[in-house]
């Protein structure tokens, strides 16, 4: 058996349902389904392998181990979530406004752990009630929203930095907003290219920060900057933050991961680094 086949064919079924169709499960839909005696997990993950398109197995062997049931109000309680609670509006080409998971809808919970045998779980849940989230659009397209995996896949980067940080990408401002209220960070550069959401973070985010005397915002394309200019960053930490989805991360995290070797005494932490690395093989890279 190939388990690195067997995790590629998870985890393109499940970035597939996530872009797609992830409110294809409702609360009638699994009544249904335990109605013939399972659990409500075992009845959830049966529907979701059903819409994935995958084996049977996959429920063992898979999805049992990767959904949880989680309580909303875990997000709902978040600090940045309680004081973003931001006005409708467009700045330049980016408009903040809020899109919503809905009850019993997937969405990506956590970082992708990986077991001894080399099978893959990435950390899936839903929730009973529905999350409003804070989204920042560009034109059609979703640049960043508010979701339950930028909390929990942040936990462990900030209880690590303090002193001076870099972060590169201010994405939607949550880990920006949570180093600030540590009282051990002494301060904050954010490197960011898209001057529009410069505008909107310095606009409207900044001012609900903690302590936003202690953040700088400098417009600068993340990579070259630190390709080119390391030697002239004054941190403690450096947090990388580029990407947009796992795919790209997986794609550009080793380009980043070079430069570090530029200063070394800086400690560099990855938005995603823990499913980065635990993301499967693809069959063409498996021989190289």
């Amino acid at each position: 058996m190939n388990i690195n086949n067997d995790n590629l064919i998870l985890i393109n079924a499940l970035i597939d349902y996530l872009k797609t169709m992830p409110d294809q499960i409702d609360s009638k839909t699994l009544e249904n389904v335990k109605a013939s005696g399972v659990s409500e997990l075992y009845a959830y993950a049966s529907l979701l392998n059903s819409y994935m398109g995958l084996d049977e197995s996959y429920i063992d062997r898979y999805l049992l181990n990767m959904i949880r049931k989680e309580d909303i109000s875990k997000y709902t309680n978040d600090p940045f979530y309680q004081a973003m609670n931001l006005d409708k509006q467009k700045i330049g080409n980016l408009e903040i406004d809020y899109s919503y998971i809905e009850a019993y809808e997937l969405y990506a919970l956590d970082e992708i752990d990986k077991y001894l045998d080399g099978r893959i779980y990435p950390q899936v849940g839903y929730s009973e009630d529905f999350l409003k989230c804070l989204t920042i659009i560009d034109g059609s397209k979703t640049l960043y929203s508010f979701n339950p995996l930028c909390i929990n896949a942040n936990i462990i980067p900030l209880e690590q930095i303090k002193g001076k940080v870099a972060i590169f990408g201010a994405g939607n401002g949550y880990f920006a907003f949570m180093a600030n209220a540590k009282e051990d960070v002494e301060s904050i550069m954010i490197y960011e290219s898209n001057e529009d959401l410069i505008k909107l973070f310095t606009k409207c985010m900044l001012p609900k920060f903690k302590y936003p005397e202690k953040v700088k915002v400098i417009k600068a394309d993340p990579y070259l900057f630190l390709k080119n200019k390391t030697s002239k960053l004054t941190a403690n930490y450096a947090y990388i933050n580029c990407w947009e989805d796992i795919k790209s991360a997986v794609k550009d995290y080793p380009k980043y991961k070079k430069l570090e070797s530029i200063r070394p005494k800086i400690k560099y932490l990855y938005y995603l680094e823990e499913s980065i690395y635990n993301y499967p093989s693809e069959a063409s890279d498996e021989n190289s």
